[in-house]
């Protein structure tokens, strides 16, 4: 073993450890047929059984009107992902707790992208947020803050994280002109992503930064590659797709020119399949001639995305992926359960969603 393996072993073993046991609960194929299978009440209830589930759902109202309900079940289960990991963060080197830190904004993004999209209707309806969602105290701070702004301005203004107000205000400049408020998210994305990927990966030890590398650069790649896709089949190039292209790629780079070139979805698909990304290629093939649509594509995406992770992560288990990894597999078992809930309350059909969930176990 290399001196900088047994360094990171070092590092890493606690939390290896840990990580093993909780991947050991989550959920399996029959937990999800047992919560397909019964009311949303009862479905409840059986996730509290659940050690990670036991403390979830308590101020769930199930005589709340669907909207309301939705909201409070997607917010209780934020909670329950996020109340668990950020705990887990002491237990790993202090580079990789920036390297998390910061990719664990992206919910508070999601709500910042919300009050972007209000300020530029200038819509005056309330946005119901949640009130419990995990932050850290400097992004809680700055939430409630930005919730209250009344124009751009403001928002800018309450906003602390240096990188995320440079990329606002520098953005806003542009939207003066433009009116387009792709210009200020695709600003924020990329700004996010540039930190992450030119800060954070790079401060990274060894191990952990080729990791980190491998898993966020098949994450840009996809998005990127979800991007072209989606505007192909609109058959048109709009001005957005360039503002919306996150402007870094991994195994993409060789073949990233020509795509952005290609305007059919088969010339896309055709452009990837020599890739490091032709096995998705012919996925998205497969699936657009079977159903001749591509309605599952977000679907394809993330069944692909959780296989190379898979793959990524095989073997030596010393390094910032293990936790990494399992906090995909939690957003999914999260994202599976949203589905399901949602689905009871607007009463799916249960084969229907079946066929939307993604298993990792």
């Amino acid at each position: 073993m290399a001196f900088h393996q047994v360094r990171e072993a070092k590092d890493y073993s606690f939390i290896n450890a840990r990580i093993k046991a909780r991947r050991s609960q989550l959920l399996t194929a029959s937990d999800y047929e047992h919560i397909l299978s019964s009311s949303l009440q009862d479905g409840i209830n059986y996730l509290r059984t659940k050690p990670r589930f036991q403390n979830s759902f308590e101020s769930i109202n199930l005589e709340n009107e669907p909207h309301l309900l939705s909201l409070q079940l997607e917010n209780s289960l934020e909670e329950n992902i996020y109340s668990e990991l950020f705990p887990l963060l002491k237990n790993i080197p202090s580079d990789a707790q920036e390297f998390f830190l910061h990719y664990f904004k992206k919910p508070f993004l999601g709500k910042l992208e919300q009050i972007i999209y209000k300020l530029h209707k200038s819509d005056s309806e309330e946005i119901k947020f949640s009130q419990t969602a995990v932050m850290t105290p400097e992004d809680k701070a700055d939430f409630n803050l930005a919730t209250k702004a009344s124009d751009f301005k403001e928002l800018s203004n309450f906003i602390s994280t240096p990188w995320l107000k440079k990329a606002l205000s520098n953005s806003l400049e542009r939207y003066k002109s433009s009116k387009d408020v792709y210009d200020i998210i695709s600003s924020i994305e990329h700004a996010f992503y540039s930190e992450l990927w030119n800060e954070k990966i790079r401060n990274l030890k060894r191990m952990s930064k080729k990791i980190a590398e491998k898993v966020i650069g098949i994450e840009i790649d996809l998005i990127n590659i979800s991007l072209l896709i989606r505007f192909s089949l609109i058959k048109k190039r709009f001005d957005a797709l360039n503002k919306l292209l996150i402007p870094m790629n991994f195994r993409l780079k060789p073949y990233f020119d020509k795509l952005k070139e290609t305007s059919s979805l088969s010339g896309i698909l055709s452009t990837l399949e020599p890739s490091f990304y032709g096995d998705y290629s012919r996925l998205i093939r497969q699936s657009n001639q079977e159903h001749n649509s591509l309605e599952h594509l977000e679907q394809i995406q993330q069944e692909y995305f959780l296989r190379s992770l898979t793959s990524t992560l095989a073997g030596y288990p010393f390094h910032l992926g293990i936790l990494l990894g399992y906090y995909y597999f939690r957003l999914q078992e999260v994202e599976n359960l949203r589905i399901i809930f949602e689905s009871k309350i607007k009463q799916v059909d249960v084969e229907f969603t079946r066929k939307m969930l993604i298993y990792t176990k």
